[in-house]
């Protein structure tokens, strides 16, 4: 894996790399150890100044690429970045078509439930042995257990409470083959339906008590009651005409989206696959001339390929946001790094400092072994109990690349591109290392430029199988669009860093370690 949040000291303080010694300092990534042999020592270089620099990233990023992986809801509020609010819009297709309702039909009720994470080492389980269940009075045994839910971008123990919404969408969201941002906000109609949200997922579990065969059974998930006149009139009174094909489907029912209010540094993490919608009701038909009635489930598919479904991200910032911000030439004393289309930061290594670096390699029969940009995060502005990123996307400016640092050593297990410290850890600032030891050292010995880079709030993703980079296809060549494979667009954690701030010791900087023979 490329992002570890390991605190194993596994990398001691006095690390023997054949007869060398090396202080407890920045540690060595081991490409240049290889450089040295015999009695030569190895020395911690300076550290040295960069340039870093807000980017603003206009609140925008592409959210359609949700469908296979996850998504965010809820609303994170605080006073540093403002109000960011995630809200799921999807379209929704039926199991057949046409459907059948029979000479009749009468909906009970109509459920949309989402799948949450939760802690299952909390469940709370409450039995009752005298359930009646209404249809046919029943006597049966219920089963219901309890879990709190993990809520993503906090410490996953902190319920809470929120309302959803559930409304229609009523323009036509077109094809899965156009790009859609997280900017875009559909029209919407009439409120299909509200439920409050207490932190919880629940499972039900229904038998009865004659022979013990199931009544009625769900996972742990939150169940959002919807409006039963409103699908009975769209759906089992429609006009036939609107649900002969999938394709007259979606421009009837154009979708559906889901908000939340009443929160306040809440997201929550869900797979869009995982999402149920469900219509239960009773079909009359016509059997040897005599009207039977029947319990059914219809099945909305929410979780179709062909379904257009995207995040819409709305921001409320603070006034003067980001006002000064984005010093390209002498940096940023503070850096604002946010996921979900928040603003991003970007790095300069001064031509100056590769000199420098050049020039002690040169005189000094020194090479570089390891060279990491260092950030920490400023605990006076940023000193919340949230959990802070989990990792950092670097790319160079204007490709879509992985990096060769990322790849050069990303075999090694005990390799960390981007190596993250004390990220949930209230009044004790996070450290960012990122791993630059091939492109510093290219620069230095080679004089490739090295560019720009461009730093996003996110994670990279791996393949399940092989734990390598996503990135790449199956035999083996990297993907022009690599830089792509990542989490970025359902990750809304938030962090303020140090930037360049010459009177601060702990600004941002490029650390080295160099050998000395």
């Amino acid at each position: 894996m490329l992002h570890k949040n390991s605190t194993s000291f596994l990398k001691m303080c006095f690390v023997a790399i054949v007869g060398l010694t090396v202080s407890c300092e920045p540690e060595p990534d081991g490409l240049g150890e290889n450089l040295f042999t015999g009695d030569a020592a190895v020395e911690v270089g300076t550290s040295y100044p960069i340039i870093a620099y807000n980017i603003n990233n206009n609140d925008v990023l592409r959210t359609d690429i949700i469908k296979n992986d996850s998504a965010a809801i809820g609303v994170n509020q605080n006073p540093v970045f403002g109000t960011q609010k995630v809200s799921y819009v999807s379209q929704v297709r039926l199991p057949e078509y046409p459907p059948n309702f029979g000479t009749s039909s009468t909906v009970d009720s109509v459920v949309m439930a989402f799948r949450f994470p939760y802690d299952g080492n909390k469940k709370v389980e409450t039995i009752k042995d005298d359930y009646i269940y209404p249809e046919g009075n029943v006597p049966a045994k219920k089963v219901v257990n309890t879990y709190p839910v993990k809520f993503f971008g906090g410490n996953g123990s902190t319920n809470s409470p929120m309302t959803f919404k559930v409304e229609e969408v009523t323009e036509f969201l077109g094809g899965t083959s156009s790009e859609i941002l997280s900017s875009k906000s559909p029209l919407l109609g009439q409120t299909v339906g509200e439920s409050y949200f207490s932190g919880y997922v629940s499972s039900l579990d229904l038998t009865k008590k004659s022979d013990n065969t199931s009544i009625l059974k769900y996972d742990p998930s939150f169940r959002i009651r919807l409006n039963s006149d409103y699908f009975k009139n769209k759906i089992v009174l429609g006009p036939k005409s609107e649900m002969q094909d999938a394709a007259l489907f979606i421009r009837y029912l154009r979708g559906l989206h889901v908000s939340v209010s009443n929160a306040s540094g809440s997201i929550l993490k869900f797979k869009p696959e995982n999402i149920e919608l469900k219509m239960y009701y009773h079909r009359t038909e016509t059997v040897n001339n005599q009207a039977v009635t029947t319990p059914q489930v219809l099945n909305f598919d929410m979780a179709n390929s062909y379904n257009v479904m995207f995040s819409q991200v709305e921001y409320q910032r603070p006034a003067g946001w980001l006002a000064g911000q984005g010093n390209t030439n002498s940096g940023d004393a503070k850096i604002y790094l946010q996921g979900l289309g928040g603003p991003g930061m970007g790095v300069k290594v001064p031509e100056t400092v590769i000199s420098q670096l050049r020039q002690k390699v040169k005189d000094e029969n020194n090479a570089i072994i390891s060279a990491k940009l260092v950030f920490n995060s400023d605990l006076s502005s940023w000193n919340f109990p949230w959990e802070k990123p989990s990792g950092l996307l670097v790319r160079l400016s204007g490709s879509n690349a992985y990096l060769t640092d990322q790849l050069v050593l990303s075999s090694n297990p005990l390799f960390d591109f981007v190596k993250v410290s004390d990220r949930f850890k209230q009044n004790v600032a996070s450290k960012y290392e990122i791993t630059l030891t091939q492109s510093i050292k290219n620069a230095v010995e080679k004089n490739i430029p090295l560019q720009e880079l461009i730093i996003n709030v996110g994670d990279y993703k791996t393949n399940s199988n092989t734990n390598y980079l996503s990135g790449f296809s199956n035999l083996g060549t990297e993907l022009p669009n690599a830089q792509d494979y990542n989490n970025r667009h359902f990750t809304p954690n938030q962090v303020v860093l140090i930037g360049t701030s010459s009177d601060n010791p702990k600004s941002a900087q490029l650390q080295i370690i160099y050998g000395k023979k």
